[in-house]
């Protein structure tokens, strides 16, 4: 698996969204899961920055320089969390990212 630093507008380009797709109907969730919550940046972080209010958007910056942000939103995609920041993404671009997803396979079974 890649470990890729970007926002939903990379993992919605078609190549990207190929990949994403394949690497969530690879995934180990064990591993990944382990990796992202012992090796992710945010594990020393307030708890608060991952869950922030309604209406406010945009990754954290910690998200981005993390070297698990991919393993991270894998998990949170496997697992459909519906709360907080993950992998870079809030739930709701989760949630967009799953209909392109859901739209990938579609076209691509």
């Amino acid at each position: 698996m890649t470990t890729p630093r970007h926002t939903i507008n990379h993992y919605t380009h078609p190549d990207n969204l190929t990949n994403l797709v394949h690497d969530l109907d690879t995934i180990n969730l064990n591993d990944t899961h382990h990796a992202a919550c012992t090796k992710g940046l945010c594990n020393n972080a307030n708890n608060d920055n991952w869950y922030p209010k309604q209406g406010i958007h945009g990754p954290s910056a910690i998200c981005r320089a993390c070297p698990v942000q991919h393993q991270c939103l894998l998990t949170a995609l496997t697992l459909n969390d519906r709360w907080g920041i993950w992998g870079g993404l809030t739930a709701d671009h989760r949630r967009q990212l799953n209909h392109w997803i859901k739209q990938h396979r579609k076209i691509n079974p």
